[in-house]
């Protein structure tokens, strides 16, 4: 995708690491979870958007505000320069022990085939990824975050989660059971 790096530098920022907003907010400033990330399934076609974590039943709506929060906060605000380096310098930190094994590298080929990347892809990755700006990060999220299309998948005691989830009112509460099947 023609945004993949400013997407890839958004999501890190996002979720994607151990010090991203989600992860800080949902972690550190409220102790709600143990860990909180995000990220984008990359297909040849559109892919899924994930956000996840595992809190208490008794917290999850104020979880699920949180990180709501956050996804607005970066579609809205631009990241500070201090996140910005520390999400390109992980990025293009981590880059080499990507291909430590055989099994690595046939990945990483087989990625360059299934989506028609340039040979050069992986020369030229860490420079593309340290390109990236601010500016590029908060236009990626307003263009590819769309929070209207956000589903939410919770499981939980439903005697817990569902009336302070349905006070929301991010959407409406369906249950189902745990063969997939609806309930009242």
């Amino acid at each position: 995708h023609p945004d993949f790096f400013p997407v890839n530098v958004m999501n890190a920022l996002l979720g994607g690491l151990f010090n991203s907003r989600i992860n800080l907010n949902l972690r550190e400033a409220h102790a709600y979870t143990y860990g909180a990330f995000s990220g984008f399934e990359w297909r040849r076609q559109a892919g899924p958007f994930v956000i996840h974590t595992a809190v208490k039943s008794d917290i999850t709506d104020a979880a699920a505000r949180e990180t709501l929060f956050e996804v607005d906060r970066i579609r809205t605000e631009p990241v500070t320069p201090d996140e910005l380096s520390l999400a390109t310098s992980y990025l293009t930190g981590v880059f080499p022990i990507r291909f430590e094994t055989t099994t690595a590298i046939a990945a990483a080929l087989s990625v360059l085939t299934l989506h028609g990347l340039p040979e050069d892809y992986y020369d030229r990755y860490r420079d593309n990824v340290a390109a990236i700006t601010g500016e590029k990060v908060l236009a990626a999220a307003k263009q590819h975050l769309d929070p209207s299309a956000l589903q939410m998948v919770v499981v939980g005691d439903p005697n817990i989660v569902r009336a302070p989830l349905e006070a929301m009112q991010f959407g409406p509460v369906l249950l189902y059971d745990t063969q997939g099947k609806p309930l009242a």
